[in-house]
């Protein structure tokens, strides 16, 4: 072997062994070689002994010895990759599949993908024990009803906070009440309509929110930022007859042809301030609360449908995580996340347990400063955002000590790094919360002490790591994620076919199991376990990303580049900036002469602009005479160039807040 490698002249590399890195011999020379391991001289004695240590030459290497009544494998395997534990979980998934290839019941139409390689007791180890978070005494009240409730117990307690406005949980289920009886009675709104909801964060948007959930309908988030084009696309694809919003945003909006409600008016102040008493659905999980577009792969969003389900097995798993951090039962909640993602529904769980919400307005959520400003003017004791916001938060924080969710995206190395050593010296928690908005606002969670983990499935839901072929993968090898359980959206509106693929029947379904969940929604993320049962996220197994926690379909943006005129072929990428940031990276080719390149990308994100929400906009593009191709004709990825540093800065824009100030000063 080392002639080889010497004469091949191969790069090398203190990573891995060179040519390759396993290798399988065997012996099948049926007792011709001599097995005795003793033999004598004159005078002397022999017998062979192993050496206390071997040289491993690979990272594994594999000896079998074949007999007429046996089979031996030797395992010889890098101390520095391999754990003798899993050493010995690989040799018992060979013997395994070994055993069903040899068994009676084998046929030729069996492929070896059709086989398991785990024992019984492993399977049941990764069905169940993994999953037992089974939590049979929730509420049967929706989150709306929960509120309500709460809003007799305690009727001048304080339930909303937004700037100098304030609401007690009397006057928020008052208003939202006579809003709820308008709806059914003016326009007829019937259980399972959809209303559109138009708003900035405000006091508003919580109101019409528990108003169109108390009038039986489920609502449609239409975030007022949305470009004109993806507003038009919701409302084409929703139907929606009717829309709340607010008289600033009426006059500006486009949506016409449609009912719209102004919550801040005066329409609906004679109405019955009394709990409206809807027939609806027995069970909740056919019940629809909301609908919030995501980014699709076809060039436009799709709309998720969730229920009332979701909110209440996600109301009793928010609960214990508060009281994990030993949050106080009357200390405020800061909603900061806009309600066209699923993470503000936290805010209205709050509500639900009886909390006090404090509504961060636009304005404030952008700004570092001022968010740090309302956590200490109401002494906020955890607070919930994406992982790059909170490295901005904890940066401004000084003497007021908090505990961090981070959700919505995975955590970079440096910034985990930061927020950790942020919790240690203030002695507070660090959780990670996970979960698609197809299965609810969080499918898993864990507390993180050193390393990013996604944790351990949340009440009710079953988290499956399979492969390919649809089978249980083992600890510790990389399979995609499939989440079932209460969480599980009804699917894609109006798209059934998608639904189809992306919500299958579960392979393991068990009818005399209460936890076992009939659905599993495909989530195209790449986990593995760990050899604690949490679970690792890898990375994505499609063309998705998530910037800035925003979840982007690079396709999308693709499809959108390549309808422009001046433009052949696009490809998105997103690229790892350091410091824990990412930007969208557009590749495009076109068939004309681009003199002014700045004019040129000044030119397409304008156009783009019209269809596609500013989080989506690529912050660089690099124009190409002719995309690179692999030798089967696929786009070589790799031989993309890098875009210039320039290239990024884009326009120069003064300090807006004291903030960036402070910024471009550590900077320049």
């Amino acid at each position: 072997f080392e002639q080889l490698v010497e004469r091949l002249n191969v790069p090398r590399s203190t990573a891995h062994t060179p040519l390759f890195q396993v290798m399988l011999t065997t012996n099948t020379d049926y007792g011709i070689e001599n097995q005795s391991q003793q033999f004598s001289l004159p005078d002397v004695s022999l017998t062979a002994e192993s050496a206390n240590s071997v040289v491993a030459k690979f990272d594994l290497s594999i000896n079998i010895q074949l007999s007429e009544q046996e089979l031996n494998m030797q395992w010889n395997y890098d101390k520095a990759l391999f754990t003798k534990e899993h050493i010995e979980q690989i040799a018992e998934h060979l013997n395994t599949l070994l055993a069903a290839l040899g068994s009676d019941d084998v046929t030729e139409k069996l492929k070896i993908s059709d086989f398991s390689m785990l024992s019984p007791t492993e399977t049941k180890h990764l069905l169940f024990e993994l999953n037992n978070r089974a939590h049979t005494n929730q509420s049967k009240n929706c989150i709306h009803q929960a509120f309500a409730e709460q809003a007799i117990k305690n009727p001048k307690a304080i339930a909303l906070v937004c700037a100098q406005q304030e609401l007690t949980y009397g006057q928020l289920n008052s208003q939202a009440n006579k809003l709820a009886h308008y709806l059914i009675q003016s326009h007829r709104v019937k259980p399972n309509d959809l209303i559109g909801l138009c708003v900035d964060r405000s006091l508003d948007m919580v109101i019409g929110i528990l108003a169109i959930l108390k009038a039986g309908a489920a609502y449609v988030a239409l975030d007022p930022d949305y470009p004109q084009a993806r507003l038009d696309y919701i409302l084409e694809d929703t139907g929606l007859q009717t829309v709340l919003t607010q008289k600033a945003l009426r006059h500006n909006s486009n949506i016409t042809h449609r009912a719209m409600i102004e919550i801040d008016g005066s329409d609906y102040v004679q109405y019955a301030s009394t709990n409206p008493k809807i027939d609806m659905p027995v069970n909740a999980d056919e019940r629809l609360a909301y609908i919030i577009y995501t980014s699709g792969t076809t060039g436009k969003p799709k709309g998720v449908c969730q229920t009332h389900g979701t909110l209440i097995s996600f109301s009793a798993e928010f609960a214990e995580q508060l009281q994990l951090l030993a949050i106080e039962q009357h200390s405020p909640w800061l909603w900061g996340s806009s309600y066209a993602f699923d993470a503000s529904l936290k805010g209205l769980v709050c509500l639900a347990l009886g909390k006090p919400v404090v509504v961060a307005s636009p304005q404030e959520y952008r700004q570092p400063e001022k968010l740090v400003n309302l956590i200490i003017k109401h002494k906020i004791q955890v607070f919930n955002a994406m992982p790059q916001l909170l490295s901005l938060v904890v940066d401004e924080l000084e003497t007021h000590q908090i505990h961090l969710i981070s959700s919505g995206d995975s955590i970079s190395a440096y910034i985990l790094e930061k927020l950790l050593n942020y919790c240690r010296s203030s002695n507070k928690k660090l959780i990670n919360a996970y979960g698609p908005t197809e299965t609810g606002i969080n499918s898993a969670f864990a507390l993180i002490n050193d390393i990013e983990v996604i944790g351990k499935p949340t009440f009710n839901t079953t988290l499956l790591v399979l492969n390919d072929h649809g089978q249980l993968l083992p600890k510790g090898v990389v399979g995609e994620l499939y989440i079932g359980g209460d969480g599980l959206a009804l699917g894609y509106l109006n798209a059934p076919e998608l639904t189809k693929k992306q919500f299958i029947a579960n392979p393991y379904y068990q009818p005399t199991d209460s936890g076992s969940s009939k659905r599993l929604y495909k989530s195209g993320d790449l986990v593995r376990y760990l050899q604690d049962g949490n679970l690792e996220f890898i990375g994505r197994v499609d063309n998705q990303v998530k910037i800035r926690g925003f979840r982007i379909e690079l396709g999308e943006i693709e499809s959108q580049l390549s309808a422009l005129e001046q433009i052949q072929t696009a490809i998105v990428l997103a690229k790892d900036l350091g410091a824990g940031d990412k930007s969208l990276i557009a590749y495009v080719q076109s068939d004309k002469i681009i003199p002014d390149q700045d004019k040129f990308t000044a030119e397409v994100k304008a156009q783009l602009l019209s269809s596609l929400p500013a989080y989506m906009m690529p912050s660089s593009f690099v124009v190409l005479s002719k995309i690179p191709l692999t030798p089967n004709g696929k786009i070589d990825k790799k031989a993309l160039p890098e875009p210039e540093i320039v290239s990024l800065q884009g326009q120069y824009i003064a300090p807006q807040t004291v903030f960036e100030a402070e910024l471009q000063t550590l900077w320049s």
